[in-house]
């Protein structure tokens, strides 16, 4: 790994892990003050909570792909190592036992990471999803206050027209 890679990746790490850590702490406020401030809704409440923890395991992810990033370079020096050893296909034209250990555990490496990101990837696309149904519930009921008044207030109009008050 040449020198702007392994920098690149140290950037991509700190960012990672700064966003992680910052996302992290704003969703462990969001959970102090569910605890301890005013209470709102019922409803309102439980969609934040479930937030927080969607977030926060999104937070954790993040640092888990960090560290799969962080593991890679010594990974691939492994593959380096076994490569300029010089250690060729066996007379058959089959990979040596090493090099076949090694494929595993590439494919292993990189699946597993493959899997933390779509599983991250899923949380994110959940959380969208429960925002606009959360925003949607929220706007039903707005509406709904809104004809409530309006009928409310009509009726108040029609009494003084006929002069009931």
């Amino acid at each position: 790994m040449n020198v702007s890679e392994l920098a690149s990746l140290v950037a991509f790490v700190i960012v990672l892990v700064a966003l992680a850590g910052y996302f992290g702490w704003r969703q462990l406020l969001v959970l102090r003050r569910l605890r301890r401030g005013p209470s709102p809704g019922v409803e309102e409440k439980r969609f934040l909570r479930r937030q927080a923890y969607r977030r926060l395991i999104c937070s954790v992810l993040m640092l888990v792909i960090a560290g799969m990033l962080i593991g890679w370079p010594f990974l691939e020096s492994r593959y380096h190592e076994v490569r300029g050893e010089g250690q060729a296909l066996d007379p058959q034209g089959k990979p040596t036992q090493e090099q076949q250990e090694l494929v595993r555990l590439f494919t292993g490496y990189w699946v597993g990471a493959l899997f933390v990101l779509l599983a991250l990837m899923i949380l994110a696309a959940v959380d969208l999803w429960a925002i606009a149904r959360f925003g949607a519930g929220q706007h039903r009921k707005l509406v709904a206050d809104h004809r409530a008044n309006m009928a409310e207030q009509a009726t108040r109009d029609r009494e003084l027209r006929n002069g009931f008050q």
